[in-house]
């Protein structure tokens, strides 16, 4: 009996046979598969591109706005401009009613002074 030693070189790959233009043959569904994949990975793409993912005054829960008072009233009084935090409470809630009524029809413009 004859023990085979392990071999460096594979067998041939040619066990299928090649299309007229001698490349091997592709079914249509790994194109369609290829296609699919595209779209996704270009809408993923496209949405993380054009995302905005900024928050906004109705993101901001009630305690948050507290906090965010607190903090506004702090660095105002520290630049020299002191105002309580109630003050900006009262201001940071006033701003969340104007975003959420409807735009005015025309907005008022201030004449500018002429002594500046």
């Amino acid at each position: 009996m004859v023990a085979f030693a392990p071999t460096l070189y594979w067998p041939a790959h040619d066990l299928f046979p090649h299309g007229p233009t001698g490349r091997h043959p592709m079914n249509a569904e790994f194109n369609w598969w290829l296609l699919i994949v595209g779209l996704v990975l270009g809408a993923a793409l496209t949405w993380l591109v054009m995302a905005d993912l900024a928050r906004r005054d109705e993101d901001v829960e009630a305690a948050e706005q507290a906090s965010e008072a607190r903090w506004i009233a702090t660095i105002l009084t520290t630049s020299g401009r002191p105002i309580a935090a109630d003050n900006v409470v009262e201001v940071l809630r006033l701003h969340r009613d104007y975003l959420a009524a409807p735009p005015p029809d025309d907005p008022v413009v201030e004449p500018e002074d002429a002594a500046t």
